[in-house]
């Protein structure tokens, strides 16, 4: 298993575990990819009903609505809370493609994760 894969399986367990989170997204029905530019990997995260999944497999029947791009060790750093995404972002080390209220959706739910 990757670095990336290991993170974003304690990303998502972090986002299953905070109560706040589940209220809050009990609406928001998303596919996330998260793809690594420097890395042949894919993974998928799915948002249903306030619970969080990473999905196995390299790819999804359905197209994704936030794709988050950039090099394995920025991703890693995100998504682990190591450091927040808006340095990456400003860059352009970290590349999130989707509709902007998606975005910020997945910004806030790191915040609440992970804190400043």
């Amino acid at each position: 298993m990757s670095a990336l894969r290991d993170t974003l399986a304690q990303f998502v367990e972090a986002c299953n575990r905070n109560q706040r989170l589940q209220q809050m997204n009990h609406d928001w029905d998303r596919l996330i990819l998260v793809q690594p530019d420097d890395a042949d990997e894919r993974h998928w995260i799915r948002y249903h009903q306030g619970v969080a999944a990473l999905m196995p497999g390299e790819d999804s029947p359905d197209p994704a609505d936030l794709l988050v791009e950039g090099a394995s060790g920025v991703l890693v750093s995100i998504f682990s809370g190591a450091s927040t995404p808006t340095e990456p972002y400003m860059s352009g080390d970290l590349r999130v493609r989707g509709a902007q209220d998606d975005v910020m959706r997945l910004d806030i739910i790191a915040l609440l994760i992970w804190g400043e």
